[in-house]
């Protein structure tokens, strides 16, 4: 490793220098073969300097944790998330409509999972529901997702993981789980509405720049996008 060296000439001069060497006191000992007595050794700063000094016992270990830790981090990267943000499901839509029909029971046992299920895609007409008698019950752990599940099952169970983590992050703020309830309902009720209103401004609509404008607005709140033959003329 590099040591920094200092040390006065004859005459009284101050002069610096490096030094290679195994340890301070190698280098001592190299700069007296020089006829050097120096004033000040110190090591040369950097993490490289640090690392090559050590000896090569000492730099394998480093090595081989700077694998494990390239290997841990490769296996996290890899991992399917086990939450996301509300959005919408596409896939086979009969499958799609059966699940939704009775909100989702057959993938949720608990009536919390699927009172929030009920509310997971955003812009989705949803009937009056009532809340679980145990409202706290349903922010309460996460949904495990199987290696069995099919997309759209492990997507609606991402989607339910997210809304326990944002009501856990409501109630922390203040907020309480019936609270959260209510404001699901206000939320997708102001979805619908925004969705409705832009099937009306496009209804009679010519103009494809007008189009794809209305429906990067509805992209950028999670609201499906409109085609012509989906809007009643």
């Amino acid at each position: 490793m590099r040591f920094l060296y200092q040390y006065r000439t004859s005459e009284n001069e101050l002069r610096h220098g490096v030094v290679k060497a195994s340890d301070r006191d190698s280098a001592f000992a190299a700069l007296r073969a020089q006829g050097i007595r120096p004033s000040k050794v110190e090591e040369a700063p950097g993490l490289l300097n640090k690392l090559f000094g050590k000896g090569k016992r000492w730099m394998a270990i480093v090595v081989l944790a700077l694998i494990a830790a390239i290997g841990w981090w490769l296996a996290v990267s890899e991992r399917e998330p086990d939450w996301e943000e509300r959005s919408q499901i596409y896939g086979d839509p009969v499958l799609i409509k059966e699940l939704s029909a009775d909100n989702w029971a057959a993938v949720f046992a608990n009536e919390g999972d699927r009172f929030l299920a009920a509310y997971a895609v955003p812009g989705r007409a949803v009937a009056d529901l009532l809340p679980p008698k145990d409202a706290a019950l349903a922010m309460k752990g996460s949904i495990s997702i199987e290696e069995e599940d099919g997309e759209i099952v492990r997507k609606m169970k991402r989607i339910v993981n997210g809304m326990k983590r944002e009501m856990r992050e409501y109630v922390r703020d203040g907020g309480s789980p019936e609270g959260y309830f209510r404001r699901l309902a206000i939320r997708q009720k102001a979805e619908a509405q925004v969705l409705a209103g832009a099937e009306r401004a496009l209804k009679n609509e010519s103009d494809s720049a007008k189009w794809a404008e209305r429906n990067r607005q509805l992209r950028a709140m999670g609201l499906p996008m409109l085609e012509p033959e989906e809007i009643e003329q």
